[in-house]
């Protein structure tokens, strides 16, 4: 039998920012919850969707945390409904129902919207759209605003999601768009460095796909300050993890080197366990490019094997791809080549031709130093298909066709390789960018 003095219910509603107590019966609930009642801390765990004290006394900050999960739990069922519903209803039904007009349905669509950008992106697409749509009709006075982020900041978020999904769609000027839109209406919020941290985040990667890195580095940069000012700890590391991509590019290895040892400091693997293949992987490929193979081969069984565990078939073939390029540098072409093939084979069956094509030049230059021209001209041979039938613009195709005529005619160089090799890295996700650019 409950036999405190605060009615749960009571409890539970003045915890959420729902409740009607004012003065010192709100101080009395206050003091309620530091004390800890039993029951009135079970009757949180069950109107927040958790299923044990442990996942109570894991949040950071439980007054400002529960009211989102106990917003999403109620609106979670409402979400599921508006995106099953065909296109040209979803936005007769967001005016007209006023459950949908909510902090916590935009903040549940964002969260979804980042859940899917990496294995089905278009889907990701429509829900940031939809949640841009939908963050119009939240009206100022909600009660979660303050839990879930305020009207602007997921008008800032929506923006930069779109802006991202655009990006992964290989849409570098739409996604350029976007984050534009982003930057003006950060304007609106009321110094959240949260919120401006994330979207520079993400609009580091865009500049990276645009190889502006001199952009790119300065974005990343001022996101990773905001998060240490934040105390943002896994926020950190993943942006430390984006900055040493960004570094690759630039061939910084020494500064690479150093944002993967600090990320590590700061990522929660155990939450996250994918982040573990990421770290071993961005190493991995470190340790090859700096030409420490005999390290980068004994790091290949861990990374494998996290692949395999926590990674996408894509990521295991980058492994394979990059076990092959180990094997070839280390003199051992006869170990490497079957590897290649295995990896290109599988390239060529996902009609993946900017993989295809780089895996293939890769095997070119093997081939090369052997005098197989033939095996030369068959791979340019095989791979131009793709490049005529799949969305891959002009520029591409143009250079691949020099290739082909290159290797025909016995001509080809292995600086022209390597020059045709990095161009196909940057042309994949920037249309715009010239072969005679490179």
């Amino acid at each position: 039998m409950h036999d405190c003095p605060i009615d749960p219910e009571d409890f539970v509603l003045s915890l959420f920012g729902y409740g009607t107590k004012k003065g010192r019966e709100a101080e009395t609930i206050q003091m309620h919850w530091i004390q800890g009642c039993p029951a009135c801390l079970q009757a949180v765990l069950e109107r927040a969707g958790l299923s044990s004290f442990a996942e109570l006394a894991a949040l950071r900050t439980p007054t400002l945390e529960l009211p989102l999960l106990y917003g999403r739990r109620e609106i979670s069922s409402l979400v599921d409904w508006l995106v099953e519903l065909p296109p040209s209803d979803r936005e007769h039904m967001m005016k007209k129902d006023e459950r949908l007009h909510r902090v916590a349905a935009v903040a549940e669509i964002l969260a979804r919207c980042r859940d899917s950008w990496g294995a089905a992106p278009e889907e990701a697409l429509a829900l940031s759209n939809l949640a841009l749509a939908l963050v119009e009709w939240v009206p100022e006075s909600d009660k979660l605003a303050f839990f879930a982020g305020e009207k602007p900041d997921l008008r800032v978020r929506s923006l930069a999601y779109q802006g991202n999904v655009y990006r992964i769609l290989g849409d570098l000027r739409q996604a350029e768009v976007s984050f534009d839109r982003a930057k003006w209406a950060l304007k609106d919020c009321w110094l959240d460095h949260q919120v401006e941290a994330e979207m520079l985040l993400l609009k580091s990667s865009l500049l990276r796909a645009q190889r502006r890195f001199p952009a790119a580095r300065s974005a990343i940069a001022r996101s990773i300050e905001l998060y240490k000012k934040l105390g943002a700890e896994p926020s950190l590391g993943k942006a430390l993890l984006v900055s040493a991509t960004v570094r690759q590019c630039c061939k910084d290895y020494e500064g690479l080197e150093r944002d993967l040892d600090e990320a590590v400091c700061h990522l929660d693997m155990e939450a996250t366990p994918r982040l573990e293949f990421v770290v071993a992987g961005q190493r991995l490929n470190l340790l090859w490019q700096t030409g420490r193979l005999e390290a980068a081969s004994a790091l290949l069984p861990m990374t494998a094997a996290l692949a395999a565990k926590h990674g996408s078939t894509a990521d295991r073939l980058q492994v394979r791809w990059c076990e092959a390029g180990i094997l070839a540098d280390q003199g051992r072409a006869a170990e490497a080549e079957p590897i290649y093939r295995s990896v290109r084979a599988a390239f060529l069956a996902a009609g993946s031709a900017y993989d295809l094509a780089l895996i293939s030049l890769d095997m070119a230059g093997l081939f090369l130093e052997q005098g197989r021209w033939a095996e030369i001209q068959k791979l340019a041979a095989e791979a131009l298909p793709l490049f005529t039938c799949r969305d891959v613009h002009r520029e591409a195709l143009v250079a691949w066709q020099l290739f082909g005529e290159a290797a025909k005619g016995e001509a080809l160089e292995r600086a022209t390789v390597e020059r045709l090799r990095d161009y196909m890295k940057a042309a994949r996700h920037d249309p715009s960018y010239r072969y005679a650019d490179d």
